[in-house]
């Protein structure tokens, strides 16, 4: 299945021509996906090329139509069901220690969906029912900690494949992130760290259980411009507060904000914190970011 940019890129055409042939002549018929994206076949993609060769041959579009649906070799085939959005899919794969299949339920939800779609449609809720079950009794640890586990290693290899902006010579803001306390998924700075780096932020990730002492260490190392840690339990408040406090104070200043699923119960006058929502939490950091700001502000 192939996206709108991809089709373009293949066939040579225009965004609006495709849309165009797609509505008056009925080539394509695309699936769309939960997040309303087009998605075509291979199928439409041949069609699609033997109208642009007959159009440079001399027909006009409605006659290369005309041609390209009444020709056997080229009749629609039907399209694979789009992957399963549904929350509980994690938790049944995670029942039966499918690693792969979790792996496997992801890349395809990846190849088909936005990244922050993928998040916020998905993951979120799928882990919202992961330990829902496993607090009713139907799943045990192993099978939640297998799941994060898959989820970890796939979303660990698309954050390798994003690259980073580390180059010699780069002068794009540092932002550290991670989580300081053990325990929790460790998915929540994970997520974030791939939704900055999607937007071309210089983001070193940390991984999970940094004590105060190496974070410290890492940020007067780094000199970054910003800081992201997550709180995976509301007992890990206290501690981010603290660090939270030592690292902004450091000079130059650093902009230290605070996230994740272990602030759901903080009070709400709690200073930088990020919203729950994906998008909003990155539009907050990037916005930050571009605007060149010389100091934190607390």
């Amino acid at each position: 299945m192939y996206t709108v940019k991809q089709v373009v890129a293949m066939t040579g055409l225009t965004a609006a021509t495709l849309r165009i042939w797609e509505r008056r002549y009925g080539v394509v018929n695309p699936r769309r996906t939960a997040g309303h994206y087009r998605m075509f076949s291979e199928a439409d993609v041949a069609r699609l090329r033997v109208m642009v060769q007959l159009i440079e041959a001399g027909a006009t579009a409605g006659r290369a139509a005309d041609l390209v649906m009444n020709d056997p070799s080229l009749s629609p085939t039907p399209a694979p069901d789009p992957p399963s959005h549904e929350p509980d899919a994690l938790s049944a794969l995670a029942g039966r220690f499918d690693i792969e299949g979790i792996t496997r339920l992801l890349t395809d939800l990846l190849r088909v969906e936005d990244f922050d779609t993928v998040v916020s449609d998905w993951v979120q809720p799928a882990l919202v029912e992961l330990e829902r079950q496993h607090q009713e009794g139907n799943l045990t640890v192993a099978h939640v900690h297998a799941a994060e586990r898959a989820l970890k290693r796939r979303l660990g290899t698309l954050l390798d494949s994003l690259g980073t902006a580390s180059e010699e010579g780069s002068s794009r803001p540092i932002v550290l992130v991670g989580q300081e306390q053990e325990g929790g998924s460790e998915l929540a700075p994970l997520l974030f760290s791939i939704a900055l780096r999607r937007h071309e932020v210089d983001v070193r990730y940390l991984g999970g259980g940094i004590d105060h002492e190496s974070w410290t260490a890492a940020a007067r190392q780094l000199r970054p411009r910003a800081v992201i840690l997550a709180v995976a339990t509301p007992a890990g408040v206290e501690a981010a507060q603290r660090l939270a406090e030592e690292v902004s104070g450091m000079n130059p200043p650093i902009t230290v904000w605070l996230g994740g699923p272990g602030l759901a119960g903080a009070p709400r006058e709690l200073r930088r914190r990020l919203p729950m929502d994906l998008r909003r939490a990155t539009r907050v950091v990037v916005s930050h970011l571009r605007a060149g700001y010389g100091r934190a502000t607390h």
